[in-house]
């Protein structure tokens, strides 16, 4: 398992993680843990990821890799298989015989676990286990936890989350109000989930982005706290 740069992006020193299966002997694992998170006073939580995956297929021989996420809620004495893909429902593009590097964010593919079982837990683990079929090369990014609190204390924040100008040209600001005072993250991706920006807006909760270089579209502009989602909004780019 090694982290290559994405040539996909528009942003710089965006990485992804690689499993080298296309030279990697078959029943090999590459496997990695999630930061430990606290769902007791979640109301709906949903683990989410980008992928991209071919298998091997030449002249009738084939061969497959897996992905498998695990999950334990009492300090990983026992783990659940919450996902688990292989093949054609893993793959992202069609099976080929060369090793496959991703170009391109049409070979990407985000998808969605429902984290339902295991809200009211204090410290929930997870595993992802890529297992080796020596097939082809397997690729994860932008791995998220969006969560929304029982007692909603977040709901009103995509109302006080504002973009100006919008639409914007050559700038926008991105500001929020909100009674927390540590710094929140910020990603701005377009609507087929392309990240053109991954940034910080600091405890002044205001944030300035150059758009100059951003190409004319809409963009989803969402704000989290750690690996919860806070709020989202929609900003125009016009040139």
């Amino acid at each position: 398992m090694s982290l290559l740069e994405r040539t996909d992006q528009l942003i710089p020193e965006d990485y992804m993680l690689q499993m080298h299966f296309f030279y990697s002997n078959s029943g090999n694992v590459d496997e990695f843990y999630l930061k430990n998170i606290d769902l007791s006073n979640i109301a709906d939580a949903t683990l989410s990821f980008d992928l991209a995956y071919t298998y091997y297929k030449n002249t009738g021989v084939e061969y497959a890799d897996e992905l498998k996420v695990l999950a334990s809620a009492d300090c990983g004495t026992n783990w659940n298989t919450i996902y688990h893909k292989m093949k054609d429902e893993l793959a992202t593009v069609p099976a080929d015989d060369i090793e496959f590097i991703p170009v391109s964010s049409s070979q990407w593919r985000t998808d969605f676990v429902d984290l339902t079982s295991y809200l009211g837990y204090s410290d929930v683990m997870f595993r992802f286990e890529a297992i080796s079929g020596h097939g082809n090369n397997l690729y994860l990014d932008n791995l998220n936890i969006s969560a929304t609190t029982a007692i909603n204390e977040f709901n009103t924040l995509t109302e006080s989350l504002e973009i100006l100008p919008n639409p914007a040209n050559s700038f926008f600001t991105i500001s929020y109000h909100s009674l927390m005072e540590e710094p929140v993250s910020v990603i701005v991706s377009n609507l087929t989930g392309q990240i053109v920006y991954r940034g910080i807006i600091p405890s002044s909760h205001k944030t300035y982005l150059n758009a100059v270089d951003i190409p004319e579209g809409v963009y989803l502009v969402s704000v989290f706290n750690n690996t919860i989602l806070l709020g989202y909004e929609k900003v125009h780019v016009i040139h």
